[in-house]
Formats: C-alpha cells, structure tokens, sequence
C-alpha cells in the first residue's frame, strides 16, 4: 500500500526542462496503475455536452518543457484624436489608459512582459506650427491651414466649404499651418520604448507612461510598426526562446507622414503599413491590432484593420467602442505560446498524450488527447501534431485552442508529452 501511494504521488519524475525519460509501467515495474474508472477525469465543455476524457491506465514520460515566455512589445496612437471623447465624456487616451494599466495588473499577465511606445514622436528642433517654410527648416514643409471665408469651418477646397454649410464663401489660406517635417521618421527613435520590458503584473508603470504623453499629430503607423518590430528583433536576440508579438492601438487610419511610398506616390497607406507586418510575420512576430472606433467607423475600420492583422498574422483585428480592456485580454489569449517541440523521437505517435501542470502545485493535471488536425478541435481539451500522422514525422505539437485557454496567463505551466506503455 506505501508503494502504491508514493508511486501515485511521485510519478512521474522529472529532471529538469526537455530532460527525456522512460519509466517502465505495469506488472513489470509494479507500479501504481491508475483505475481509469475511478480516477477523476478532465471533463470538456464546461459540463454538459463534454466529452469525458480518460487517461491510459499506464503512460511513459518523454519529455517536459515550459511554456515559452510572452513578451508584448505595445505601440500606442497618441495623435491628436485619441484627445476626443467617445461615447461620453471619457476621451479615447483617458481609454487606452485605463484598460492598459488594468491589463497590466491582471495576474493572468503573470509571466509576460510588456514594453510600450507612443507615437507620432516629436522631432525637438522643428516646431510644430509655422508661419512660413523657414520656421520649419525646408523649403515646402510649411502645410498652411485654410479657412472658410464665410464660416468658422477648416478646408481643403471651396467645396468643403459648401459641404461644411458655407455656401458662396471660399477656402483661404489663414497666414499659417503645421510642419510637415515636425515628426520624426528615425527608425533609432520610433524602436526605443517609453517603457522597457516590464515583468507583469505591476502596479504603476502604465499610468506614470501615459502622465508624460499628451496626444497630438497625426497618425504615422508605419514607422510605428517598423520601430516596435525593429525592438522585437532585438529581444529576439536576448531571449531567443520567447515569444514576442506587437500590438497595435489605435483610432485612426495611417497617415502618410514617415511612409516611404507615400514620397513616390503610393497612397496604398493601410497596403504599406500591412507590408511591415508581413515582413514582422516572416520573421516570426504576429502584430495585433486593436482599433478604438465608433458605431459611424467601425465597418471600415474593421475592413482595413483587418488587412494588417492578417498580414501580420493574427487573423483579424479587434474593434470595439468601448470595452477596450476585453479586447487586450483577447489579444493576451490568442497570443499565447501554445505550440511545443517534441523532444527527440516518439516511437509511438498514435498513442502520444499531454499532461498540462502547474509547476507551484495548484489544481489538478490535465489530460489532453491528440486530435487528428486543427479542424478537429472543439470544446474539448485536445492536441495535434504539426504533420498528419502518416504524412512524415512530427517534430511539433500545437494546443487546441480552448485547451491553450487553460493555461492562464503566466508561463508557470509545463507541458509533459507521455505515451501509452507497451501491451
């Protein structure tokens, strides 16, 4: 009976990270071996409807890994309409503030980093408003204001007088505008972080980030996302065994201050901004995007957001008017390292299980069955290989979805790969 109980307990012995194994089951050891009708299961589906999940009577540890490590490498809009309310009195910054300091104290962040930087960024030896193109240094870079001559509206052509109310008048320079130049495109700049990598969860970071920013400018996401990939990059080279994505927060469409195509006339800006995030994606950094919208934006911001977040490959972004806090927690559970390397050779892939714990010792270990592909995910906890079985040799395993949910947030959870015993 001791042996029964101290094998039950200490089965199975690990060793360390990726350390491989093999532990002799059955009568041959005589081990304890589970009675799969009274040991307690893993039932999917929260309930009814789950699909009851038993473990083999007897398994064979082959390896044990952590989780990868999430570092988020956040880029938020500070141009100046993130300085308007939406849907109320609560501006969009007042927002993004909120929900990003909430998400940063959420222990379901534990074990994640985060870094966050701002843009436009401020070029300190150009002002920003000018009477004329020497203010700003280069000849053209003065972009003067216009006015209706009958009305107090800003325009572009007499026509948007017209539009704005102001019929017979016409659209007039006002005798001064903004520096086109006074952002600046410096890869250097737009890569530093306001905020380093941070460990999560904490406290008081965001909010002492967010009291040394005010919004103001435009809107020049490209530089944006080729400075927080340039970070990632970086890190990369420190922690190669992390995953590390960018987040994109933003209320409004690029801009085409910092774009290089834009010089050369294309004014694809949403195509260009896209093409970085390609370029992040081949390199093995998703970009997210969560855009901050109203009811009257939502669908075209939904349709072109969407093109940089595929490009970026994180399906598709997230646009929401309000809730801005869910939306980062979404990003945080779509995000999650839920993909492991199989350590050496399986012998026997067909009878491969998971076994999901939790290295304080908290809760109860998870059985996860293998599926048959990423199609054959449900509500159930489940597994699958990165090739079908048959088709070539496995050399990864990826979680289901709604089993990678189980997880938490943090990386304190390890991932056994075990086999059934031999007959």
């Amino acid at each position: 009976m001791l042996l029964a109980m101290a094998a039950r307990f200490l089965w199975p012995v690990l060793l360390g990270t990726g350390v491989v194994l093999g532990l002799a089951c059955g009568a041959r050891s005589e081990l304890y071996i589970p009675d799969p009708e009274r040991q307690v299961v893993s039932r999917g589906g929260g309930g009814e409807g789950g699909e009851d999940i038993i473990p083999p009577d007897c398994a064979t540890l082959q390896s044990s890994s952590e989780l990868a490590p999430l570092d988020m490498f956040v880029v938020v809009d500070a141009s100046g309409s993130m300085g308007e309310a939406l849907g109320g009195t609560i501006t969009k910054w007042d927002r993004a503030r909120t929900a990003l300091s909430e998400f940063a104290r959420d222990t379901r962040s534990t074990g994640m980093t985060m870094a966050m930087s701002f843009f436009p960024i401020r070029d300190t030896y150009i002002p920003e408003f000018c009477g004329g193109s020497d203010d700003c240094g280069q000849v053209g870079s003065c972009d003067f204001f216009s006015r209706c001559t009958t009305g107090e509206a800003f325009c572009t052509t007499n026509q948007d007088c017209i539009d704005a109310g102001f019929p017979g008048g016409s659209c007039q320079p006002m005798g001064f505008g903004r520096c086109s130049n006074h952002l600046t495109c410096q890869l250097e700049a737009n890569s530093s972080p306001a905020l380093e990598l941070t460990a999560l969860p904490s406290s008081a970071v965001v909010d002492d980030v967010f009291s040394k920013r005010a919004p103001f400018g435009g809107t020049p996401t490209r530089i944006a996302i080729r400075g927080a990939l340039e970070a990632a990059r970086q890190r990369q080279l420190a922690a190669p065994d992390n995953k590390i994505i960018v987040l994109l927060v933003t209320d409004g469409f690029p801009t085409e201050q910092c774009d290089d195509d834009a010089i050369f006339g294309n004014y694809d800006l949403v195509g260009n901004v896209a093409s970085e995030a390609a370029m992040g994606a081949a390199d093995g950094f998703q970009t997210f995007v969560v855009g901050i919208f109203g009811s009257d934006n939502a669908d075209m911001a939904q349709q072109n957001f969407n093109t940089i977040a595929a490009a970026g490959g994180s399906g598709e972004a997230i646009i929401v008017n309000g809730a801005l806090v869910d939306a980062l927690n979404a990003v945080r559970l779509r995000a999650k390292p839920c993909e492991l390397a199989l350590s050496g050779d399986i012998a026997d892939p067909e009878n491969v299980w998971l076994r999901l714990i939790s290295d304080d010792g908290s809760g109860d270990p998870i059985w996860v069955p293998r599926r048959d592909s990423e199609a054959d995910c449900d509500e159930n906890p489940g597994f699958y290989f990165d090739v079908p079985l048959g088709a070539g040799t496995p050399s990864r395993v990826t979680l289901c979805p709604d089993t990678c949910a189980l997880l938490g947030g943090g990386a304190q959870r390890r991932v056994e790969i075990v086999t059934s015993c031999d007959e």
